[in-house]
Order: C-alpha cells, then structure tokens, then sequence
C-alpha cells in the first residue's frame, strides 16, 4: 500500500473505534497506529505482543517505490486493561518498567524497523524458583521433576510463565525431554523415565524461567 493508502486505513480505524466508544473499550491500545497490538489472556496473566509496523520503500526488485517494505524504528506507548504487579520482557528475559493504574497498564516501548516484542503481564512479581526431584533414578525408573514460582509472598504465581526445561544425560548430551514448556499458577511438573541403556551417573536437569532468567539446577 502506499503511504496515503496506509493512513487512510489507520484514519478509518481510529474513526469506527469513536464512533464505538460508547460500548466498546479496546483491551490494549497503543500512541500511534504503526504499533499493532494484540492480547492472550490466561489464568490472570497477559501476553501482549506488540510489532511495528512504521515502513519506508527500500530497494525491494520489481515493485520498487509501490511496496514499503523498509521497517523504520518507532516508539511510543502501549497498554492493556488490567492493573499489574509486574511486567516482563520475553524476548530480553527481564522485568522491565510500567504505570500501573485505574485498571491500566501502560508501557513506554521502542523498536528497531520490523521488530515486534512479546511481554508478560503479572498481578505479582516472581520473587522464586525452585526445583525438586523425586522418585527413584535407577535405569528404567521414573523420576518427576517439580518446579514452582513463588511471589514475594511466598505464594504461587498467578498466571501462564513459560519456561525452559534442559536434562542432560550422565555424558552431557541433551535429551528429548528437553522442552519449552510453561508454569500454570506456579506450578509444573514433568515424569521422565530413565532409559535401560543409559550409562551410570549423573543426570542433570535445569530449569529456567523465561520471564526473568533465573534458573536452577540439580543433579540426580
């Protein structure tokens, strides 16, 4: 589309979102329209992504000054409609800030030319993470795997936070149980069965927590 094409569009949208503000509040929102927001919302956690869309021509073969293919760097203001005790960046694994406030939270955000960003919503900081083994390891045996992540309160957190399971065998070599996999409320838990052939000693298995980067490790 060409750039008064593009703005026509984004004129439209912000037209229909008035004329239906009297019945409808959008969930999230953003300070201008080259900031696509979208949100899932899962057991009192929000994922919002955010991708920028602000686009120049660049020296794209064939269709050259009719497609903007060029993504421009951008910022601005994001938001969603929920009050939150915490927000974490799931691309750089750290919290970062935000307002909280009146049932929104906004955060002030900046992005390279077709960078898109994916954050975490909490009613709680992860203050936590612990990890324990239990079962027995003998070859052919099954061992389960718990974590859980505490907030400053000593209580489960809320909501959906990925993580990142890796076991290592006795010889160091990752296994299939190895995963992305997530938190629910706090809580995860995973069964592994220790196969026949395996070599004797010592596995590993580290969880890692993907909003914030903080893992833990032990050795069974």
């Amino acid at each position: 589309d060409s750039p008064e094409q593009k703005k026509a569009f984004q004129n439209a949208g912000e037209t229909l979102r008035k004329e239906l503000s009297f019945c409808y509040t959008p969930y999230t929102q953003s300070s201008n329209a080259d900031l696509v927001t979208h949100a899932r919302t899962a057991s009192g956690s929000d994922y919002l992504f955010v991708i920028n869309d602000k686009r120049t021509y660049g020296k794209y073969v064939g269709q050259s000054g009719h497609t903007m293919e060029k993504g421009l760097p951008n910022r601005g203001q994001v938001s969603a409609g929920k009050d939150s005790g915490a927000v974490y960046d799931l691309m750089e694994h750290r919290s970062i800030p935000f307002t909280s406030h009146r049932g929104r939270t906004t955060l002030d955000i900046s992005l390279q030319g077709g960078e898109g960003k994916l954050f975490l919503l909490l009613d709680q900081k992860i203050a936590s993470l612990d990890l324990s083994i239990q079962g027995s390891s003998g070859k052919g045996r099954i061992v389960t795997l718990k974590a859980e992540l505490k907030d400053p309160e000593g209580e489960p957190v809320r909501g959906v936070v990925p993580l990142e399971l890796t076991v290592l065998d006795p010889k160091g070599r990752k296994t299939d149980d190895s995963s992305f996999t997530a938190a629910v409320d706090g809580k995860f838990c995973y069964t592994l069965k220790i196969p026949l052939n395996t070599p004797a000693g010592k596995w590993t298995a580290v969880i890692r927590s993907l909003a914030d980067n903080r893992s833990v490790k032990k050795r069974f």
